[in-house]
C-alpha cells in the first residue's frame, strides 16, 4: 500500500515544474496528470517512476497493471498545487522522458515561434500520426517539457525525433526550405514536393514566418480556403500539410 508523501519529497516534485532550469533538453523528468494520459504513457513504454494520488481517487489505480502501483498519497491541497488543468484529476505520475534526437534532417517540419503549448503538443501528436521524420524547434518555441505540451501530445513526444536550434543553424543547411504562408505561393495540392531533403516551416498564426528566417532562399505554399477566415491555427495548418504529405504515393 502507499504512504503519504513527505514535505521534502513534495518540494522536490514542485522543483520539476521549473522546466527551463534543466541541463539536457532531450532528457528530463516531469509530472503528468490524468488517468488517460498516464495510460497513454504506459502504452508508449515510457518509464513511470511513481504515481501520486489523492485518497479520494484511489479507485483509479484499479485500471493500471500491478507493476505500475508504486504510488504515494498526496493531499487535496498538494494536488491543487500540482495541477495544470482546469478540472483537477487527482492522479499524477513522475515520468522520465528520453527524447529521440534527429540524426538526419530529411522530410521534417520546423516550428518557428510557436509559443502556445497546446499547439506544439497537437503538432507533435499529428507528426506521429502521419510519420513525419522529425520536428525542429527554434529558440522562440514553447519548451516541449511543458506539461501542457505533453498532455496535448498524448505522450507522442517519445515517438517523434526532435532538434532544438538557433536561427544561425539554418545557414548551414542545403535542404529545400518550404514556407507555409496564408495566401502566398503555390497551392498545397499543386506543389511538387521532392522525394526527400526538405524542411517545411510553420510560423505562428499571429505573425507567420519570422523576418530573420524569410531572408533564406525558399519556396512558398499555401492552403486554399473559402476566404472567410484570414488564417488557420498553426496546429490545424500543420495537420493539413502533414496529411497531404502522408497521402502522396511518392513519399
Amino acid at each position: 500500500m502507499g504512504r503519504y508523501i513527505t514535505k521534502d519529497e513534495f518540494n522536490q516534485i514542485l522543483e520539476l515544474k521549473k522546466i527551463n532550469d534543466r541541463d539536457d533538453y532531450y532528457n528530463f523528468n516531469t509530472i503528468i496528470e490524468g488517468e488517460r494520459l498516464i495510460k497513454q504513457i504506459i502504452d508508449y513504454s515510457i518509464p513511470i517512476t511513481k504515481i501520486f494520488i489523492t485518497p479520494k481517487k484511489i479507485k483509479l489505480l484499479d485500471s493500471f497493471s500491478k507493476e505500475h502501483l508504486n504510488f504515494l498519497f498526496i493531499s487535496e491541497k498538494q494536488a491543487h498545487r500540482l495541477t495544470e488543468t482546469k478540472n483537477e484529476q487527482g492522479i499524477f505520475a513522475l515520468v522520465n522522458f528520453q527524447l529521440k534526437k534527429i540524426v538526419r534532417v530529411n522530410r521534417v517540419i520546423y516550428l518557428n515561434n510557436i509559443q502556445d503549448p497546446g499547439n506544439v503538443g497537437t503538432i507533435i501528436r499529428t507528426a506521429s500520426a502521419f510519420n513525419i521524420n522529425g520536428i525542429i524547434l527554434d529558440e522562440q518555441c514553447c519548451d516541449i517539457a511543458n506539461p501542457k505540451v505533453i498532455r496535448a501530445s498524448l505522450g507522442a513526444i517519445s515517438d517523434v525525433p526532435f532538434l532544438k536550434v538557433k536561427t544561425e543553424w539554418l545557414k548551414t543547411r542545403k535542404e529545400l526550405f518550404i514556407y507555409s504562408n496564408p495566401n502566398t505561393g503555390t497551392p498545397l495540392q499543386n506543389f511538387n514536393f521532392p522525394l526527400e531533403n526538405f524542411i517545411v516551416f510553420i510560423g505562428s498564426e499571429a505573425n507567420g514566418i519570422s523576418n530573420d528566417i524569410k531572408q533564406f532562399e525558399h519556396q512558398d505554399i499555401f492552403i486554399p480556403t473559402s476566404g472567410k477566415m484570414q488564417s488557420l491555427n498553426a496546429a490545424i495548418a500543420t495537420g493539413i500539410i502533414l496529411h497531404h504529405l502522408f497521402s502522396l504515393k511518392n513519399l
